[in-house]
This record gives structure tokens, sequence and C-alpha cells, in this order.
């Protein structure tokens, strides 16, 4: 590539204004081109001085280029102008990753995915996971990914020239809702930071400074090319860019509700596998049942042996001796609960309702006289004794 970059965005980081209640938001909106590929395994990467090297293979494409993550930085905030939160930023997460195949290589493109970190009441999956990680504690990388539903990322790419007289791309995915962190998980943060820039990833560096000239044959002089620290230090853009320009609407893209992609390593952990109910649109494909990538086994068969299992393991109904005891007496408590009150509706039809077909008077009593109902009883039974 040649020395000098073409018109559009130079420097690192693009400024933006505007971005905060920029209506047309839906305008630059488009399908993720992101795609993670880290690996599942947990390991610790303690942070020196905000530098954590990666453990395995971890690739990730952006914009149709493969990456391999070259470093970790936990680093000061630069980006500025497209959060979506309110607050200050703690410091950044970044993933930098490299087209050389190993360090020290030259590369004409490098990627940066970016994860302002920030301090709320209620904190998020992603902030504690990118806090476990920076304790030195073992983790997986995709993990410290925001995703799903609020996780929205801008998109935009630009150009810095080096000392070598060329020019490098730099992508660059900043997640604009953050990963927050509560205040306990903050105390547990490193103190040390890197410096913002870029990290060094071969042996060029970049332009950090220079003139600005109106001459169309050499438009900067008084180039400088220093070092933040261990960091190469960028110039950021010369000018900011606003939401309402048309550089911003046709550099800057938007990823609505991040996900990580099916070639994600997540999505092939075999913890994630569970038997379910068949759903048409989700399972089916083509007319034929998902296989799972880590057994080959076919779903319907895994399916068949979980509903064999679940046949096996169902419970075979016994005897409850307490229970069968409790009915019998209930229904014997019914039966003679009958008898006797058949006896009682007996005894009333005959001895009380017909005592003219006994021989006995009739015994209703006289409410005219001082006896009562009581005596004229009594009198009765005498007379039923006498009788007998």
């Amino acid at each position: 590539m040649g020395e000098t970059c073409q018109p559009g965005n130079q420097g690192f980081p693009i400024r933006v204004e505007g971005w905060t209640g920029y209506p047309d938001k839906a305008q630059i909106v488009a399908s993720s081109d992101i795609q993670l590929q880290f690996s599942p395994s947990e390991t610790p990467m303690r942070a020196t001085n905000g530098v954590m090297s990666p453990h395995g293979t971890n690739t990730f494409f952006m914009g149709g280029i493969q990456y391999t993550v070259a470093t970790i930085l936990y680093s000061e905030p630069t980006q500025q102008g497209i959060a979506s939160f309110s607050g200050t930023v703690i410091g950044e997460f970044q993933i930098w990753g490299s087209t050389a195949t190993a360090i020290g290589l030259g590369a004409t493109s490098i990627a940066c995915l970016l994860i302002p970190v920030y301090q709320t009441p209620a904190g998020s999956f992603a902030g504690s996971k990118i806090t476990s990680l920076l304790q030195g504690k073992a983790g997986k990388l995709v993990d410290c990914i925001p995703q799903g539903q609020g996780a929205d990322v801008i998109r935009y790419s630009t150009c810095i020239e080096t000392d070598q007289k060329s020019s490098i791309t730099i992508q660059v995915a900043y997640w604009t809702n953050g990963a927050p962190v509560t205040q306990e998980q903050v105390k547990t943060l490193p103190q040390q930071k890197t410096k913002g820039g870029i990290p060094k990833l071969s042996n060029y560096k970049v332009l950090s400074s220079f003139t600005q000239l109106a001459n169309e044959a050499q438009t900067k002089s008084n180039r400088q090319y220093t070092m933040n620290g261990p960091m190469l230090k960028p110039y950021p853009s010369v000018i900011t860019v606003n939401t309402n320009s048309r550089e911003f609407q046709t550099t800057f893209r938007l990823i609505k509700s991040f996900v990580t992609g099916a070639s994600s390593p997540t999505s092939r952990d075999t913890g994630a596998y569970k038997c379910i109910a068949i759903d048409r649109q989700k399972d089916i494909q083509g007319g034929k049942l998902l296989i799972d990538p880590t057994t080959g086994e076919r779903m319907d068969t895994n399916l068949k042996r979980a509903n064999e299992q679940g046949t096996e393991d169902k419970p075979v109904a016994s005897l409850d001796v307490g229970d069968i005891f409790l009915k019998i007496c209930i229904i014997l408590g019914i039966i003679l609960g009958i008898t006797v009150l058949a006896a009682f509706v007996y005894f009333l039809n005959t001895f009380l309702m017909k005592p003219k077909e006994i021989g006995l008077t009739d015994f209703t009593p006289d409410h005219s006289g001082t006896g009562s109902w009581f005596d004229t009883v009594g009198e009765w039974f005498k007379t039923i004794t006498f009788q007998k």
C-alpha cells in the first residue's frame, strides 16, 4: 500500500459527535460481519500491567477477513463519542487480532474488539467474566463478549500510516452499551492499565503526529512516530465526524443485538445440548433433522433414547395398606350409618306415627293443660309396659 492513506477515515480512534440522540440509527443498521472462533478452554490469563496473553487458538472474522488474536488488553479509555450509556468509562477490554501468522511479521490489516467497562448497580454477565479474567481466574474468552438483546456494536474501518512507507487498515468493533460491572467488582479490577494506543504487533511504528499541508503532492510533513510506553501512539482522527455527515452514514454500521454466531465453539459445547421437543422451524433443515456435530448422532436417535430412559425411570404404582384400610373404614361407616338411619326411621314410623294400630291411645300433647309433652310420653311408655 502507499505511504499516504486515501481520503476517508484516518487515525485511531475515530472521534464522533452527535451519537447521543441520533434519530437515524435505523439507516445504518447492517447484518453482523463478526464471527468469533475462540478456544472453549478455561485457562487463567493474569493481567500484567493490563496485558494478557491468550491461550489456545483464538480467531475471529470481521469484514470478511480472518484475524488471529494476538493480545488482550485492559486499556485506558480511548474511543469517544459512540457510547450509548451514561457514566464514566473505567477502562476498555480490547481484543486485538492480526492477519499475520506470527508476531513480528508485517500485516496490512489489524482489528480490535473494543468493550468499554463502566460501573452500574446491577452489573452484567460479560462484566463479571471480564472482572474474573482480569483477576487471573480461569474463564472462557467468549464469555467476556456482550451478546444478545441490547448488545449493539458500531463497526468502522480506518487507515493509519507507518514509518515503513506503508499504511495499515484497522477494523474496529465497539460495543456501544459496554460491559457494566458493580461497585464491588470495580474494587477488584487491576489498578494498572495499558496506555491508550495500538499494541506493537510488528516491527513498524505508526504515525503519531504531523503537519497538514495543502499541497496535493505532499499532504503531510514533520511526521513523528512515537511510543506511548509499550504501546504505539497513533494520532486520533484529525476532524471529528458528525453523525449527520455523509462520511458517517456511509462508513459506520450498527449491528443490533450481537450474537457470537453458529461458528462459535460455545454453540458446539456438548453441555449446551438437551433433549427437547423438536421445533420444525429450527431443528429441521432441508427435510432432515439436525445432527449433533460433537457425536455424529442423529437428533431423533437421541430423543428416542431419552424417551426410553424416561419410561424405564417412571415409578411403578404400589398398593398402600394404609390407603386400603382407610377406604374399607369409609365404606363400612357409610353402610353402618345407612343402617342406623333406616332403623331410626322404622322406629319413628312404627311407634310414633301409628300408635292406634298397637292398641294405644292418641298421645298428642294437651296444650290446654299444665302437663308437659314429656309427661305425656312418660304415660305412653307406662301403657306399653302394662300391656305386655
